[in-house]
């Protein structure tokens, strides 16, 4: 983090995280830290703690990540594993929130060409059925 704050005045640097927070800073910084070409070809994804995560896309694997996007959105699943859905958040991937207050997520890798599918659940019998939907919702069953 020295480093970054070497870019800016330190009144700037300060004035800046106030007001966007340090990870945007370093988002807007991206380029001139660690170059425009490999700015070009990575995405600042998240700071946790002092540890930057980043992702880097391969862009057949974005390309074909589109149709799948589209199919998981339209499939609109009215239960999973048995269990009614609640709501879908798509923070990070696609997290079909379920009536017991678990979750089935698929989620797309963001460094490799990987989907994956986890779930979390209050009935031990249904994680076999919460995941199997999942990967049918996925289009992989």
């Amino acid at each position: 983090m020295e480093l970054v704050r070497e870019l800016l005045p330190e009144n700037l640097w300060k004035a800046m995280v106030r007001q966007l927070g340090r990870e945007e800073v370093l988002r807007l910084l991206w380029p001139a830290l660690v170059g425009s070409r490999l700015a070009s070809q990575t995405r600042l994804r998240q700071l946790r703690g002092a540890t930057l995560l980043v992702s880097v896309p391969d862009p057949q694997w974005t390309r074909s990540l589109q149709p799948l996007e589209k199919m998981i959105l339209d499939a609109k699943p009215k239960t999973i594993g048995g269990l009614k859905v609640t709501g879908l958040d798509t923070t990070d991937g696609f997290k079909f929130n379920l009536e017991d207050g678990g979750w089935l997520l698929i989620r797309f890798s963001g460094t490799e060409p990987k989907m994956r599918v986890y779930c979390e659940t209050m009935h031990e019998d249904k994680v076999q059925a919460i995941l199997q939907d999942g990967l049918r919702t996925a289009g992989l069953k």
